[in-house]
């Protein structure tokens, strides 16, 4: 969350309507700034902060000018006990959002291979896709560790099934030369990658002469030989390079 804001900005997202203030001055001493901070962030994230001081002094000022109460007083919020847990209750019940669990990662896992990593190589982008996403299905985000792990998943699981859907539209015999170019898999680690066929095949050209143009042209006809499907492809065509 950035630490400067504008005047303007503080206004647009940090002020307390009458409906917040009905709710916060229900709340007593350090608990009514701590309350208030929780909902405005709430209102503008569609999470709660992780760490206490993810809001910085200005908006904490802000928010303590409005309510006539001392800044100071934040420190005293108890962060971990069961005071902001009853809080953060309160809010997600007021605007009806619920806790991710595992069901629910595991369908966003879901929408996340099938809607947003085929077209999305950014991962800001994808990031901010997955935010929209919670906020949207009305979930509370999971921690950025979660996130990140969701997310990281979500692109193996697609590489994966990317992987397998490629496979299964090779002919037999451009998988068998695949496999020639590949050389054994059993005991490639033991292999001299001077000798490994596509090793050969990705080599630099080197100096121009009539060898040269022989190797080149050996190389085109090993890879002409694979006969690979024109649109193997094809589905590729809609990723986004962000």
């Amino acid at each position: 969350m950035k630490r400067k804001w504008e005047n303007q900005e503080l206004v647009e997202h940090w002020t307390i309507d009458q409906d917040d203030r009905l709710l916060v001055l229900q709340k007593r001493g350090v608990n009514r700034l701590g309350f208030a901070l929780l909902l405005k962030f709430f209102q503008w994230k569609g999470r709660f902060p992780e760490k206490q001081y993810e809001i910085p002094r200005m908006v904490r000022t802000f928010i303590a000018e409005q309510l006539s109460v001392d800044v100071e007083g934040y420190g005293q919020y108890d962060w971990k006990g069961r005071g902001i847990k009853r809080h953060r209750v309160e809010i997600r019940q007021r605007y009806s959002f619920r806790r991710t669990g595992k069901k629910e990662l595991d369908n966003l896992r879901q929408w996340l291979i099938e809607e947003v990593v085929p077209r999305v190589i950014n991962d800001r982008q994808l990031k901010a896709s997955l935010y929209e996403e919670l906020r949207s299905r009305k979930l509370e985000p999971p921690t950025y560790a979660q996130i990140e792990r969701l997310i990281n998943s979500a692109h193996h699981q697609f590489e994966l099934q990317l992987c397998d859907s490629i496979m299964k539209q090779l002919p037999v015999k451009c998988r068998k030369g695949l496999d020639k170019l590949t050389g054994p898999q059993s005991d490639s680690w033991v292999l001299d990658p001077d000798k490994i066929p596509l090793n050969q095949l990705k080599e630099e050209v080197g100096r121009v002469g009539l060898n040269s143009l022989k190797a080149e042209l050996s190389k085109l006809s090993t890879i002409e030989e694979l006969v690979l499907p024109i649109e193997l492809f094809k589905d590729l065509n809609n990723v986004s390079s962000g």
